[in-house]
């Protein structure tokens, strides 16, 4: 750990939902194995596999429209050649989310973000982070084309609506 600059490691092994080792270590003294960590994009194959689940429980389907779940993407735009604000040519749907096509960039720092982050204290819900994605201009039509994105984060929120729980 210290040479490696790796400052956690955490192993937990079980076999039918019973615990069998139990291994935490790092350069903090306060790890114990009870902490909430960001897992970045480490949480992507966490994510396709819950969306799939519900796909196979009959909750979503890859080809229902992001808007179904999540309102506020009846408002996606995209800018036009002359500027204006116009409806993106095609709906985004949740395998558009899936496959990185729906229109989406990876910036974190747009005006929307930013105001929302100030007026919540940084304590804003996965659907409040999700909806103000959708208040700045998508790069293209869903489905023309890939981008590595935040799509998957839409999934999240769309997950924790179908399903009713938090992601």
């Amino acid at each position: 750990i210290g040479e490696k600059k790796v400052p956690y490691i955490g192993v937990i092994v079980c076999k039918e939902d019973k615990e069998l080792f139990r291994y935490f270590t790092g350069e903090d003294k306060w790890i114990n194995g009870d902490e909430l960590l960001i897992m970045y994009s480490a949480s992507k194959p966490v994510t396709t596999l819950l969306c799939a689940k519900l796909v196979e429980e009959g909750k979503l389907s890859f080809s229902d429209k992001v808007s179904k779940y999540l309102p506020e993407y009846e408002n996606a735009f995209i800018i036009d050649e002359n500027g204006n604000k116009v409806k993106p040519k095609t709906d985004m749907t949740i395998e558009h989310l899936l496959t990185m096509s729906g229109g989406f960039d990876y910036n974190f720092h747009t005006q929307p973000l930013i105001e929302l982050y100030d007026r919540t204290q940084d304590q804003c819900s996965t659907l409040e982070v999700v909806n103000a994605f959708v208040k700045s201009p998508l790069l293209f039509n869903p489905g023309e084309r890939f981008c590595y994105s935040l799509c998957l984060d839409v999934v999240a929120a769309v997950i924790e609506v179908a399903s009713g729980m938090r992601f």
